[in-house]
């Protein structure tokens, strides 16, 4: 008998490698976070800056850079989801500066709710840096494993998928999959910048 396996509904994740000035970066990064109390959303410990508008930052030009780095990349996710072209536009929404300098420091699962696509840029990290987290839904998570102990975790299987930091790779994904950040192995810094963008004919 000839059994054929089809995987439907792929979860995509972009990513692209970023050839702009990451120390000019990060020097930003630290002197907002001088003048910038921060808040907590899902962050433990860590840093986590208020909202920044990058168009509004276009005098640092790795901003600016990053900036159309980021609709560069959400207009190819858009290609292919193949939305209809309507009167919609692409909008980089929001963005915000993480800076986590100890083991303590990590992210909580969460979800980004009224947005299209999210996504995280790193300016600083190493081997020993917290890992982006991809977790499968829950209904799913339940379904698969009240059955019995996988043994070992394939593709259909898995609970989380881990993407470890790289400095200069921009990700982008759907803003409903549920992500974490893992703490950080050592006590180096580990700065990124995340954001979300929304394909609407609304804004938040």
């Amino acid at each position: 008998m000839n059994i054929n396996l089809n995987k439907i509904f792929p979860t995509p994740i972009w990513s692209a490698d970023l050839d702009i000035n990451n120390k000019e970066l990060y020097d930003w990064c630290k002197e907002l976070q001088k003048v910038d109390s921060g808040k907590t959303l899902s962050n433990h410990n860590g840093w986590h800056s208020n909202d920044i508008f990058l168009e509004q930052c276009f005098d640092v030009n790795p901003l600016k850079d990053l900036f159309f780095a980021i609709l560069e990349i959400s207009n190819q996710a858009v290609i292919d989801f193949n939305y209809k072209n309507t009167n919609k536009i692409l909008k980089v929404a929001n963005t915000w500066v993480n800076i986590n300098n100890t083991k303590e420091c990590y992210n909580e699962i969460h979800v980004h709710p009224n947005t299209t696509f999210s996504g995280v840029y790193y300016v600083k990290c190493n081997e020993n840096s917290g890992s982006l987290n991809f977790h499968r839904n829950f209904y799913e998570r339940f379904l698969i494993w009240c059955h019995g102990k996988v043994e070992e975790p394939s593709e259909l299987s898995a609970e989380v998928e881990i993407y470890k930091p790289l400095e200069g790779r921009l990700l982008l994904f759907p803003s409903y999959l549920p992500h974490s950040v893992g703490n950080n192995l050592d006590d180096s810094e580990r700065v990124s910048i995340s954001f979300n963008v929304i394909y609407s004919g609304w804004e938040m």
